[in-house]
């Protein structure tokens, strides 16, 4: 790709809407049988009009013309929305009806026609995953945390479910965290990512899994800053006479000890 084109490209924000309390890294997961959307919010900066297609894996599924309408290949699975926004702001939806295994594939959205040639990446992609059923639900997780401080939230399995279910908590990387305990309790800092709450039923069938990641607030005034710039004129004042005491009694505590030693053996 000509890179005078990323100066170009399209800037994305997206708005990922689900309708499961439920929260992923990849995109955010939905349950089988139930209802999906993505929606995104483009801004379109070339010359030539608004052409986009929706691929699922390599293969289009619906596109649409900004002077024309959406048009879905198998508009029972899908239905495709554009909506002008002003100042070239677009936004696209795709709802995917009665999520099925066959859903979970890579969905990306691109540019279709001559914009397609300055612009060939995806303008938004999701590795979307679906899952059997919904049983876990999280109790007791604070919202807000400061760093340093314990956090700790806890997942149990929801009332109406009926089977038994194992409970894992991992980190980011997939480890393990707390391996059958329904709370994860964690130092907070900035280097946490967020934790995932994973459930199994006997026959290993994985219920649809909910990360918490607590907001965390940095207390950076509890921290004294011992810089030219950041002492106040009283306290740099104080420092000055405290280094001048200290070297007027170290040079009083080797004078000393030198007096003591010359007059030593008199």
């Amino acid at each position: 790709m000509n890179p005078s084109y990323n100066m170009k490209t399209a800037t994305l924000l997206l708005i990922h809407m689900h309708f499961l309390s439920g929260i992923s890294m990849d995109c955010g997961p939905t349950i089988i049988g139930e209802t999906k959307q993505f929606h995104v919010i483009i801004n379109h900066t070339y010359s030539e009009p608004l052409e986009v297609v929706w691929l699922k894996g390599k293969s289009p599924v619906s596109m649409c013309r900004q002077t024309l309408a959406c048009y879905d290949y198998r508009d029972i699975k899908t239905e495709t929305k554009l909506q002008s926004l002003g100042d070239s702001l677009f936004g696209i939806s795709i709802t995917l009806k009665n999520v099925s295994r066959s859903e979970e594939v890579l969905w990306s959205l691109k540019y279709l026609g001559l914009a397609s040639l300055k612009n060939s990446s995806a303008l938004y992609s999701c590795d979307l995953k679906a899952f059997d059923f919904a049983a876990l639900e999280l109790r007791g997780c604070q919202d807000t945390v400061e760093e340093g401080s314990i956090a700790r939230c806890w997942c149990q399995k929801k009332v109406d479910f009926k089977q038994n279910i194992s409970l894992t908590w991992v980190d980011q990387s997939n480890r393990v965290m707390d391996n059958g305990s329904h709370m994860l309790s964690f130092i907070a800092n900035r280097d946490n990512l967020g934790y995932t709450c994973r459930g199994h039923t006997v026959d290993g069938t994985e219920s649809l899994p909910l990360t918490y990641k607590p907001n965390v607030q940095y207390n950076d005034s509890s921290i004294t800053y011992f810089s030219s710039a950041r002492v106040p004129p009283r306290m740099k004042s104080s420092l000055v006479y405290l280094f001048l005491a200290s070297i007027i009694l170290a040079a009083s505590i080797y004078t000393a000890l030198i007096y003591y030693y010359c007059h030593k053996g008199e």
